[in-house]
């Protein structure tokens, strides 16, 4: 590994190993959750937004307040002290990269973390300059690679070390990696979410001189065998379809035994039950939300499945109705 990722890795590791120390249980009041999510340009939290816009008109009894965030390792240890933050939104192998720490307090971190739902592929966007030509290419190069704390900067970091791509890392992200990126003081800035990202969209044009990186580094493709890509059509200034890799964004809660295990299973069936509600008007990413696919290593929280089993009744008295009807 090069010394700069060693560097980074340690880094990383450090800014949760040292918050880590005793939960807050505290349960929520008048039905108030909060929920971590990202960055104001980011997925997280448009789909934190839709989450709370659903409640208001779906169920509410149930106050859902969105919280900005530098990124996913924050909001898992929000998730596991912070009072304010019932929910977070965070990537899934966050999740493992954690639980594979030699750390006792990351592994209580991790042991506390549960899943509500699997959410959507966050793409890897890695935006360049002209002067790099591929992946590979970004050896020796200065490149943002987001925020100490952030999924961005563990993707990142982990990405480049399987590739074997030593960079001279730079420890931002989002709006300030790309105005460094087009003051030309870094040479490419790695950002990882749901495409399309607003960042891009509207602060990136063909007159930048700018493009995606595609990654195809076997290194890279034999760990995270998620494919995606980033179509020609996503973003304007895109002129070829760039191959990448993605992670899966996943909703999360603490192991609550008490307290807010009712609302929080809640939320979670709130999800179920209205999937088609948020497709049509939430974030395009909804579309692609899969609730029952199966995510290797993680829990489901116990309160989500039994806030779903409660349903089952009603769903089989709706089924014998529905045959009486049909033999009519």
């Amino acid at each position: 590994m090069p010394k700069s990722f060693a560097k980074s890795l340690f880094y990383t590791v450090g800014c949760i190993a040292a918050l880590a120390q005793s939960p807050a249980l505290a349960q929520s009041k008048d039905n108030q959750l909060g929920i971590v999510t990202g960055s104001q340009t980011g997925t997280y939290i448009k789909f934190g937004k839709d989450l709370r816009k659903l409640l208001i008109i779906k169920r509410k009894k149930i106050n859902l307040k969105v919280h900005t965030s530098v990124g996913s390792l924050e909001n898992v240890y929000d998730v596991y002290k912070s009072p304010k933050a019932q929910l977070g939104i965070v990537q899934s192998d966050v999740l493992a990269f954690i639980e594979t720490r030699d750390d006792a307090d990351m592994q209580k971190i991790a042991k506390k973390v549960r899943l509500v739902h699997p959410l959507y592929n966050e793409e890897v966007h890695i935006l360049a300059n002209s002067s790099v030509e591929s992946f590979d290419d970004l050896d020796g190069r200065r490149v943002a690679i987001g925020l100490g704390g952030s999924g961005t900067n563990l993707t990142a970091t982990t990405l480049l070390s399987l590739g074997g791509v030593g960079v001279e890392p730079v420890h931002t992200g989002g709006q300030d990696a790309l105005d460094a990126l087009k003051a030309g003081k870094i040479d490419a800035m790695f950002y990882v979410a749901g495409l399309p990202v607003k960042l891009f969209s509207d602060q990136v044009s063909k007159a930048d001189g700018l493009k995606f990186l595609s990654i195809e580094n076997e290194g890279v493709t034999s760990v995270y065998n998620v494919n995606s890509t980033i179509t020609k059509d996503t973003y304007d200034f895109v002129t070829d379809d760039v191959n990448t890799v993605a992670v899966k964004a996943v909703l999360v809660t603490y192991d609550y035994q008490k307290g807010n295990c009712g609302l929080v299973g809640d939320v979670g069936n709130a999800v179920i039950d209205e999937i088609d509600w948020l497709r049509n008007n939430g974030h395009p990413k909804w579309k692609e939300v899969d609730l029952s696919y199966q995510l290797a290593g993680w829990t489901q929280y116990e309160c989500v499945k039994k806030a779903a089993k409660k349903k089952k009744p009603e769903s089989k008295e709706f089924d014998k109705f529905l045959e009486k009807v049909k033999k009519q």
